[in-house]
């Protein structure tokens, strides 16, 4: 689980169903919705740096952002697959994931 990752903004909530940017260097300034656009910045050539509850730091790919478990309500399922959009750093959904917010 990460504690501490490369980010835009001071903080933030990413969630499962979140979508990645639509350019590099996009970000999500609110509370809720697409948080994770904040973490999702090509700060190391397609990585940012983490570290973990277990005291490790490392580098996470862009696309493994949706792979992490970030929080005790974020599901051990399959996640988003992601496909590169042609830009260093920037993927696009392959696939939904419902967004339990909306009916």
């Amino acid at each position: 689980m990460p504690v501490f990752v490369d980010c835009q903004w001071v903080d933030g909530l990413p969630e499962p169903y979140d979508n990645p940017p639509d350019f590099d260097g996009q970000c999500h300034w609110q509370w809720y919705g697409n948080a994770m656009r904040s973490y999702c910045i090509n700060r190391h050539n397609g990585f940012v740096n983490g570290v973990f509850m277990d005291v490790s730091a490392r580098p996470i790919g862009l696309k493994e952002l949706w792979e992490l478990h970030w929080h005790k309500r974020w599901p051990r399922i399959a996640r988003r697959r992601l496909r590169p959009c042609g830009r260093i750093g920037c993927a696009v959904s392959e696939t939904t994931h419902p967004d339990p917010r909306r009916p």
